[in-house]
Parts: C-alpha cells; sequence; structure tokens
C-alpha cells in the first residue's frame, strides 16, 4: 500500500481519496522532502507563482487529478522525477480527459444548451 514516510503526516486532500504527505520535522523529515511550487487548477491560481495559473521558475507542473473536468497540476522542482528531462504527461486510458487543458493558449470553447450557442476566445 502507499502511504507517507516516517516523520510524515498524509493529509487528504482530493475527494478522490489522494493525500499530501506533510511533515514539519527538519530534521529527519529532510530525507524524503520534495521541493514544493504550490498547486494551480483552471478555477485556482498558484499563490506561490504571484497568484498566476502557472509553477514558480525552476519548477514543473504534474497532474495531481481532474476534478469536474479541470486539471488540478501541482509543481515541483524541474528534473526531480525525470532526472532533469522533462516528458510529456500522457493521461492513463482510466482518466477522464479534460474539458479544460491547461496547455492551450488561445482557446475556442463552444458550449450549447438546446438551440442557444456560447463562445468563448480566450
Amino acid at each position: 500500500t502507499k502511504s507517507c514516510p516516517p516523520n510524515f503526516i498524509p493529509e487528504k486532500f482530493f475527494s478522490d481519496g489522494q493525500v499530501i504527505c506533510v511533515s514539519n520535522d527538519y530534521e529527519t523529515g529532510t530525507r524524503f522532502s520534495v521541493p514544493f511550487g504550490g498547486l494551480f487548477s483552471c478555477q485556482s491560481n498558484n499563490p506561490l507563482a504571484g497568484n498566476q495559473r502557472r509553477c514558480p521558475p525552476k519548477f514543473s507542473q504534474h497532474l495531481a487529478t481532474v476534478s469536474d473536468g479541470c486539471e488540478v497540476l501541482y509543481c515541483v522542482q524541474s528534473g526531480l522525477f525525470t532526472g532533469g528531462q522533462l516528458l510529456p504527461v500522457r493521461l492513463p486510458p482510466f482518466t477522464k480527459p479534460p474539458l479544460v487543458s491547461m496547455q492551450a493558449t488561445n482557446t475556442v470553447m463552444v458550449m450549447t444548451e438546446g438551440d442557444k450557442n456560447w463562445v468563448t476566445v480566450g
């Protein structure tokens, strides 16, 4: 089973049961610590990146979950999981693709309800 390292406490963070392991033990927790650069989504900004929807400089984004069609991404120091090379993110086949992707810079969204249509360009 997945669990937190010694001297870390699991904090349930997402409705799907995912947890974030936290510790305030700077002496023994450092061995398992990961430089953290915050969280953001299509609905929430990252306070550790100047309240923008991105990671701080020298941090890379990774998919935590998809909640209500919105990607929730977390930021860790670049290259930490890949040995220096950033690999493309691939969603497993059992996850629902997000309704809004954080990768797009010029997005056209079309929504329909009955005979009404809305177009959003961003």
